[in-house]
């Protein structure tokens, strides 16, 4: 429970950031208030698993920056995807990239 309240708190803090920033800087990330507001509140497993997923691909956190917008497309399908596990075991090694792909 304590660390949902925390996990809670922090994106509170994070939306209150999100909102704060002006429009320049907007334009100088590269991503509209909405986009970041999603990099910014995805749950911290989201973020973890695109990433190990990206890295099985090829890909680096650089290719991601490089890429903003299909980062937070990415983000958004794997935080509302609801098939886990499968990547859970793709990434643990016990299933092939089909196990993902389908």
């Amino acid at each position: 429970m304590m660390e949902w309240l925390k996990q809670k708190h922090e994106q509170n803090r994070q939306r209150a950031e999100v909102e704060a920033l002006s429009e320049r800087d907007l334009n100088d990330i590269d991503l509209s208030r909405g986009e970041l507001m999603t990099v910014a509140t995805a749950p911290e497993d989201v973020l973890a698993r695109q990433q190990a997923m990206a890295a099985r691909f090829g890909l680096n956190a650089g290719d991601f920056n490089e890429h903003r917008h299909d980062m937070v497309a990415a983000i958004e399908a794997c935080a509302n995807c609801g098939a886990t596990q499968q990547c859970k075991s793709y990434l643990a090694g016990k299933a092939g990239p089909e196990a993902v792909m389908d």
